[in-house]
C-alpha cells in the first residue's frame, strides 16, 4: 500500500476526524438550526471494529491524530472500546473527541485510562440561561464538572466557543476569567454556518480583530505550546494564567492551504472536507470483504478531490466587521 497521503493541493493529510454517531443529547441552534436532524438508521453506523478497522488504514498512510467527533461521541457506548483499538497503532500519537462534556464527570478517568489524550469541549455560554437556551435545554453545571473532571483526570481541555454576537460581546470576560483560573484553552471560533444554517445580521464576529484589541490591552503573549505544529489557534496567555485563550478564524483569516484534515461521517463515508458536498463511500466495502489495499485506493481517490478551500473563504471573507460594542466591555 502507499505510505503518504495527499490531496490535490500537495497538502499531506495527516490528520483523521472520524464520527462515531450522529445521535446528540443537544440540540443546538449551530448545528440543527431548524431544530431537526435526519438520523441515520443503526445498521449504517460503522461498528466498533470497523472503525478503528479504517483508523488504522489510515494510520498506514500517514494519519497520526485522530478525533472522534458525534453527535455527542460520549453517548456511543464502544466509546472507551474504540479508544483503546485505535490507541493501539504505534502511528497515531494523540487521540482527542469533541464534546459537549455533560457526561464527562463519570467517564473522565475511565476515557484517559483507555488512551484518550484531549478534549474539545464545546460551552457556547457561561450564562446558565442562555446555554439552556442555545443548547435546547442544556445544564451548564453539568458543563463545568465536566470540564474540571477532565482536567483533574490529566488530559488537556480545549474549550470551544462559537463567536457570535451578543454572547462573545456580553460574556468575553467571563471567558477570560476561566483562562485565568483553569488549565484550560479557551478558543474562540468564528461562526460558520452549518446544515442548512444562515448568516443573521450581527450576528458574524471578526476574531482577528478581536484579537488584537485583547492581546494588547491584556498584556498577553503568544503560548510557547502548539498541537506538533498542525494548531490552527493563535494561543495567547500570561504568566499568571492556569490557562490561555486562542482565536480561530476560518472566515477572516482562512487557513485552508495549511489544511491536513479529512472526515469520516458516521455511516462510513469519506468527506474531503465538512463543506464538501462530495463523499465516498467506505461502508459497503468494508462490509463486502475489501481488502485493506483496496479501501486504500477509495481513500486515496477521496483525499486526490479535496477541494483548496472550504467555500465561505472566498464569499464571506472580508465581509463582515466586529460589532463597536466589543471595545468598550470589560473583555
Amino acid at each position: 500500500m502507499k505510505n503518504a497521503l495527499k490531496d490535490s493541493s500537495n497538502r499531506i493529510i495527516t490528520y483523521l476526524r472520524i464520527s462515531i454517531t450522529d445521535n446528540c443529547n443537544f440540540r443546538c441552534a449551530y448545528c440543527s438550526p431548524n431544530g431537526l436532524v435526519d438520523k441515520i438508521t443503526n445498521g449504517a453506523i460503522l461498528s466498533a471494529g470497523e472503525t478503528v478497522r479504517l483508523a488504522g488504514i489510515f494510520a498506514s498512510l500517514g494519519v497520526k491524530k485522530v478525533r472522534l467527533t458525534g453527535g455527542e461521541p460520549l453517548l456511543r457506548r464502544e466509546l472507551s472500546e474504540i479508544i483503546r483499538g485505535i490507541k493501539g497503532f504505534p502511528e497515531i500519537g494523540d487521540i482527542s473527541i469533541t464534546t459537549n462534556g455533560v457526561l464527562l464527570g463519570r467517564l473522565s478517568a475511565e476515557l484517559k485510562e483507555a488512551g484518550l489524550n484531549r478534549i474539545n469541549m464545546s460551552v457556547p455560554s457561561l450564562n446558565a440561561a442562555r446555554y439552556r437556551e442555545i443548547t435546547g435545554g442544556g445544564n451548564l453545571e453539568d458543563a463545568v464538572v465536566g470540564l474540571r473532571s477532565a482536567i483533574r483526570a490529566g488530559m488537556r481541555v480545549k474549550v470551544n466557543v462559537v463567536a457570535c454576537a451578543p454572547v462573545i460581546v456580553e460574556e468575553i470576560a467571563d471567558y477570560m476569567k476561566l483562562a485565568e483560573s483553569d488549565c484550560a484553552e479557551i478558543r474562540f471560533i468564528e461562526y460558520m454556518p452549518l446544515c442548512g444554517g444562515e448568516y443573521k445580521a450581527g450576528e458574524f464576529v471578526d476574531l482577528s480583530v478581536l484579537r488584537d484589541d485583547i492581546v494588547k490591552r491584556h498584556c498577553l503573549e503568544k503560548a510557547a505550546f502548539t498541537d506538533s505544529g498542525e494548531s490552527v489557534a493563535e494561543v495567547f496567555s500570561r504568566k499568571d494564567w492556569a490557562g490561555s485563550i486562542g482565536f480561530i478564524t476560518p472566515i477572516s483569516k482562512p487557513f485552508c492551504d495549511a489544511c491536513t484534515r479529512i472526515r469520516i461521517t458516521a455511516d462510513g463515508f469519506i468527506r474531503p472536507c465538512l463543506f464538501s458536498p462530495i463523499k465516498y463511500g467506505l461502508r459497503d466495502a468494508l462490509r463486502n470483504g475489501a481488502s485493506d489495499e483496496e479501501i486504500g485506493e477509495i481513500i486515496f481517490t477521496a483525499a486526490a478531490n479535496k477541494p483548496a478551500a472550504h467555500p465561505y473563504a472566498e464569499s464571506l471573507a472580508g465581509v463582515c466587521e466586529i460589532p463597536a460594542l466589543i471595545r468598550t466591555t470589560g473583555g
